[in-house]
């Protein structure tokens, strides 16, 4: 297995996702995998820090006293203790004391409790609602960059591990509604040329989440035809694949992605690392990434830095639901204003919403024109020698 490049860069993600053929819709064939990672700024915690809680919801599922603010690896230590959960800790770690918290692989704590433990549609869909509800509807840059470049026709597949549905929000506030398969049973619906975005749940969402850790699932998802099937014609078909936010170790996944891109060599794959420590990359990463010349890995960028830089490089700017709110809304409102409209009580309420548009589009205008104004005089006034008035203008203009 050859050893993957890691000298990418986001100018030649950028150019690989640039050079897509476009279908007769102006869309080009790229996909896009987001992982747990990409959306820990939006509030949603990553395997390890559930597995953190997950270990505090066990203890009192079951009774086990624990101080208030014990920390998790006391409570992890507990457990095992009694035989709740396997020895956790990561190889170094000695087995002769309580284990810290860095010697935890809490990310295989994750996976015991889920196989133990969290077996139960309605205490999965608990838990994982009860993250999405925490995060307060918050979402990131990363998502809703993501649902612009699937607008602007730049992405047409996003796939994701992750049950927060964020993907999806983003898609929507960018004005798209993908065809959806939420969950891995539901792949005969994906098409490898799609005419239509699409967003792949590979886990299902919040309310159908199901992790596939086990042996017997991975050996269910590696002998599932729709699923060989469907990630092998999305690979087949794609000019690229980038990974962000992953990491790349479930086994079922991976390998359909690794067989599908050994099928398919020279694919342009990229995967987007958040340190710089390159022997984090899984096995499984490398291995798929050694299929190809065309590709690598782009070091130390989170998801949000990642997308707010590819969308510069891109051309694209800001998502437009920041940049030109109004815009977004104005959409919204002719889409409502197509439809057939028979009650002149409904039409009364969309002119009112296009008069109220038309109001803020002025003010919006105004304040543009004066800010543009007062820039100027500043200037003027720093270019005339007068920093004393440059400085207490700006100064104003910054209060108001």
């Amino acid at each position: 297995m050859s050893d993957p490049r890691f000298d990418v860069s986001i100018a030649e993600i950028a150019r690989a996702l640039r050079f897509a053929k476009k279908d007769e819709r102006g869309r080009r064939n790229n996909v896009v995998l987001v992982g747990a990672g990409a959306s820990i700024s939006a509030g949603i915690p990553g395997a390890a820090d559930i597995g953190r809680r997950l270990v505090r919801l066990v203890a009192e599922r079951f009774d086990i006293a624990c101080t208030a603010n014990a920390e998790a690896s006391e409570v992890y230590a507990i457990l095992e203790s009694q035989h709740m959960l396997d020895d956790c800790r990561i190889a170094a770690a000695s087995r002769s004391k309580a284990p810290e918290d860095r010697e935890i692989d809490w990310w295989r704590v994750y996976d015991q409790v889920f196989k133990r433990y969290y077996t139960q549609p309605n205490d999965v869909r608990d838990l994982f609602g009860s993250l999405v509800d925490e995060a307060g509807g918050a979402i990131n840059w990363a998502h809703l960059v993501l649902g612009e470049l699937v607008a602007r026709g730049i992405i047409s597949t996003v796939l994701t591990t992750n049950f927060d549905q964020l993907a999806l929000s983003g898609l929507a506030r960018a004005g798209i509604i993908p065809v959806v398969c939420d969950g891995l049973e539901s792949l005969n619906r994906i098409a490898g040329a799609p005419r239509h975005p699409q967003l792949i749940e590979i886990h299902g969402s919040r309310h159908s989440y199901l992790l596939r850790n086990s042996p017997v699932d991975v050996s269910s998802v590696r002998g599932a035809s729709p699923a060989i099937a469907a990630i092998r014609s999305l690979i087949q078909y794609a000019h690229a694949l980038v990974v962000v936010g992953y990491g790349g170790r479930e086994d079922g996944v991976m390998d359909l992605l690794v067989e599908a891109a050994e099928a398919y060599p020279y694919k342009h794959l990229y995967w987007v690392l958040h340190g710089s420590n390159i022997d984090t990359l899984s096995e499984k990463a490398r291995k798929l990434l050694s299929t190809t010349h065309n590709g690598g890995v782009l070091v130390n960028y989170d998801a949000d830095k990642l997308f707010l830089e590819l969308s510069r490089e891109l051309g694209v700017g800001g998502p437009r639901v920041i940049s030109d709110p109004l815009a977004m809304v104005e959409a919204y409102l002719k889409a409502a204003g197509s439809a057939r409209i028979n009650h002149a009580d409904i039409q009364a309420q969309l002119d009112e919403a296009f008069r109220r548009l038309a109001t803020l589009r002025s003010a919006a205008s105004l304040e543009s024109d004066h800010a543009t104004a007062a820039a100027n005089e500043i200037r003027r006034l720093r270019l005339s020698g007068d920093l004393k008035g440059a400085y207490e203008l700006a100064s104003r203009e910054l209060h108001k």
